[in-house]
């Protein structure tokens, strides 16, 4: 399990890798993951437990 060094919450920007690499914005958290837009017409599901880096776009 990894630990996450960044607070998820709707409205950052991230680059994260799980599996394959997306980055976006996270529209929406749920309980075991959180959807992410990466762009204006395609939202993914990220899972927690998919995750294997995560980081803040600033």
């Amino acid at each position: 399990m990894i630990k996450l060094n960044i607070n998820i919450q709707e409205g950052i920007n991230v680059k994260v890798f799980a599996g394959i690499k997306y980055s976006g914005e996270i529209t929406e958290v749920e309980e075991h993951g959180f959807w992410l837009k990466e762009n204006y017409e395609t939202e993914e599901y990220i899972s927690f437990l998919d995750i294997e880096s995560i980081s803040e776009l600033v």
